[in-house]
C-alpha cells in the first residue's frame, strides 16, 4: 500500500512538472499585452501645430523682439518647471503642466523675466486660480511681468514697461566705454 502511495505521488509530481503552468502563460500574455499597448500608444493620432504660439502671442512676440536690446533672447511656451521646482516633489505635476507665454533670458540663458499675456480667459475663476499659483511660484524667484492682450502692440510701450520693471535700457557696453 505504501508503495502505491509513493508511486502515485511521484506520478503526480511528474505530471505537474510536464503541465504548462498558468504562471508562464500569464507572463507571456503580459508581455504580449505590453507590446500591444506600446503599439497602441505609438499609434495614437496627433494633430500638428505649425506655431508654438497663438496669432495674438506672435504679434506680441514681434513687438517684444523690437523692444528688447539684442543681448536678450525670448523663449516661448516655457514650462514653469524649467523656471522653478516645488520643494515638495508631490506638487511637481501642478507645476509641470503650466506654460509661461514668454521668458526673457540673457545669451547664457540666465532668466531675466517671465512675461504672461493676459487675455479674457484670465477673468475666469479657473484661470485666476492658475494665475495665483504661477504668481506664488515665481514670487521671490523670477520677475513676472503681465501685459494685457490687445489687438495690436506698441513697441515703445513694451520697451517702457520693460525698462521700468527691469532697467534693460542700460547697455553694459556703453557703461564699459564710459569707465575707460
Amino acid at each position: 500500500m505504501l508503495e502505491i502511495a509513493v508511486i502515485a505521488i511521484c506520478l503526480g509530481v511528474i505530471v505537474l512538472k510536464l503541465m504548462p503552468s498558468n504562471r508562464n502563460k500569464r507572463r507571456v500574455r503580459d508581455r504580449d499585452s505590453t507590446s500591444n499597448q506600446s503599439t497602441l500608444e505609438a499609434s495614437v493620432p496627433h494633430k500638428k501645430f505649425e506655431y508654438l504660439t497663438t496669432e495674438n502671442e506672435r504679434k506680441f512676440h514681434s513687438a517684444l523682439r523690437l523692444a528688447l536690446p539684442n543681448r536678450y533672447m525670448i523663449h516661448c511656451q516655457t514650462s514653469l518647471m524649467a523656471l522653478v521646482q516645488p520643494i515638495d516633489r508631490k506638487n511637481c505635476s501642478r507645476t509641470w503642466a503650466k506654460r509661461m507665454d514668454f521668458v526673457i533670458t540673457d545669451n547664457d540663458t540666465k532668466v531675466i523675466a517671465v512675461i504672461e499675456l493676459d487675455d479674457k480667459s484670465h477673468q475666469r475663476e479657473k484661470r485666476q486660480k492658475r494665475d495665483e499659483y504661477v504668481n506664488g511660484a515665481l514670487s521671490g524667484n523670477h520677475k513676472l511681468i503681465r501685459f494685457q492682450a490687445k489687438r495690436d502692440y506698441d513697441v515703445n510701450e513694451i520697451a517702457t514697461v520693460l525698462d521700468f520693471e527691469l532697467n534693460l535700457a542700460a547697455d553694459p557696453s556703453v557703461e564699459l566705454m564710459q569707465q575707460a
